[in-house]
């Protein structure tokens, strides 16, 4: 599966027949050496990858709370940012621009972090920086219009 912008795309694991058939000597072995039956070892073995398995779940649980620790992070300060041009906007026009470029700004910072931890989110916060970009530089034509007909 892919990953965002640069990432390589990451290897399967899979199991062939040959890795079977070793698996099965493997299993015969270790129940001739501790005199147990293969199906015992089985059951082991099932014991030991369900316990591999929670493992990874906790590392991936801890590793998406730091993430969206981050994320959280830049999210609050776009929350900042916009709460900072609502209250330009009611004193002057022209405030709101400077404040939805800083938006931008943030949200570039948020889905540059994004990128490096996980998928898909950070792609839509760029495309949000870009509209945001693309309504201040409208906002700033309007702001100029607006002077020149006063």
């Amino acid at each position: 599966m892919g990953t965002m912008h640069d990432q390589p795309v990451r290897n399967r694991h899979s199991v062939g027949n040959s890795d079977l058939e070793t698996w099965i000597r493997y299993a015969k072995s270790l129940a001739v050496r501790y005199g147990i039956t293969v199906a015992d070892v089985i059951a082991a073995a099932d014991v030991l990858e369900r316990q591999r398995a929670n493992e990874l779940h906790a590392d991936n649980g801890e590793a998406s709370g730091g993430q969206n620790a981050g994320i959280g992070r830049e999210l609050q300060k776009m929350v900042e940012v916009m709460q900072g041009a609502a209250d330009v906007h009611d004193s002057q026009i022209t405030g709101v621009g400077r404040e939805l470029y800083n938006v931008a700004e943030a949200i570039h910072d948020a889905s540059d972090v994004h990128d490096r931890q996980t998928t898909g989110v950070g792609r839509e916060l760029k495309k949000l920086a870009e509209t945001i970009q693309s309504a201040t530089i409208a906002l700033h034509n309007t702001t100029a219009v607006l002077r020149e007909t006063r």
